[in-house]
């Protein structure tokens, strides 16, 4: 198991590809498990990765060379199967709609700093909400907290700013649907 996590952390990864929004391809294993005491070797093993895919490097092409490596070392000896438990393409907007634009106006009102438009490359509701969508449908991640401090032991969001936020999404709503 600790073979196939090296292998895909070298052949899986490519800096080489990006996109323009949302960068390169990040992946992670993010779990681990085996064993239940010290000095037996476990019968089983899983490892879990969050694979967050990009346009360019799309899922079924990771998903194809999770297999390919496990089968390299499966013929080697190995056990391994790749099991994938959720598969969401990668999605994005153009930043142009109207919804964008009154977010980062009231996000200059409520916190004195318009807004930058960067892309994410995380995985939201947006992967299933935004099939079949173009890409000026109205749609944004933009709320409290900072992107650092996501999936992060001790997250937290300044309850200021929480609080802040909701008067803000008030007051987006009724501009939006003006």
């Amino acid at each position: 198991l600790t073979e196939f996590i090296t292998k895909a952390n070298t052949e899986v990864r490519d800096p080489s590809r990006s996109n323009e929004t949302l960068g390169e391809l990040i992946m992670n294993c993010t779990i681990i498990q085996g064993g239940q005491q010290v000095n037996s070797i476990p019968s089983l093993a899983t490892a879990e990765f969050n694979v967050r895919t990009i346009p360019e490097y799309d899922n079924e092409e990771v998903i194809g060379k999770f297999n390919h490596i496990a089968e390299g070392l499966n013929r080697e000896g190995a056990n391994l199967t790749v099991e994938v438990t959720m598969s969401l393409p990668s999605v994005f907007t153009d930043g142009k709609s109207n919804l964008v634009k009154i977010a980062q106006a009231l996000g200059g009102k409520y916190f004195g700093v318009k807004p930058e438009l960067i892309g994410s490359p995380g995985v939201t509701d947006g992967s299933n909400l935004l099939r079949s969508k173009g890409d000026d449908f109205p749609f944004m991640m933009f709320g409290p907290g900072l992107t650092k401090m996501a999936h992060k032991n001790n997250e937290y969001v300044h309850k200021d700013v929480y609080l802040k936020f909701i008067d803000l999404y008030e007051e987006m709503i009724v501009e939006f649907n003006k």
